[in-house]
C-alpha cells in the first residue's frame, strides 16, 4: 500500500523549569507498507509487516518562553522526517 499525504511534527523540550521550547513544522510525504499473512489454521493466519515514512521538513516554527520565530531551512540545513515500522501479528477471521 502506498499514500501520499500530509505529515506533522511536534516537538516539545524543557530546558530548565523556567524555559519552554516547542518545535512544529508540517511537510508533504508518502507512506509504504508491505505485509505478509500465512493461514496457520481455517480462520486463523500469523504475519509481519514493514512500513517506511518518509518526508523533508524545510521550515520550523519554534517557539521558546513564549516568543515564536519561524525558521526556514536553507537545502543544506533541510531535516529529514521519516520511519521505519516492524510489526508481527496474529489475525483471525470471522
Amino acid at each position: 500500500m502506498k499514500l501520499l499525504g500530509l505529515l506533522s511534527y511536534n516537538a516539545e523540550n524543557s530546558i530548565n523549569s523556567s524555559v519552554f521550547s516547542e518545535q512544529k513544522a508540517g511537510t508533504f510525504g508518502f507512506i509504504t507498507t508491505v505485509s505478509y499473512f500465512h493461514f496457520i489454521g481455517k480462520n486463523i493466519a500469523i504475519g509481519a509487516r514493514i512500513g517506511y515514512l518518509a518526508g523533508t521538513l524545510s521550515k520550523i516554527k519554534t517557539t521558546v518562553s513564549g516568543n515564536t520565530t519561524d525558521v526556514k531551512l536553507d537545502d543544506d540545513e533541510k531535516e529529514s522526517l521519516s520511519q521505519v515500522n516492524f510489526n508481527a501479528g496474529l489475525r483471525v477471521y470471522f
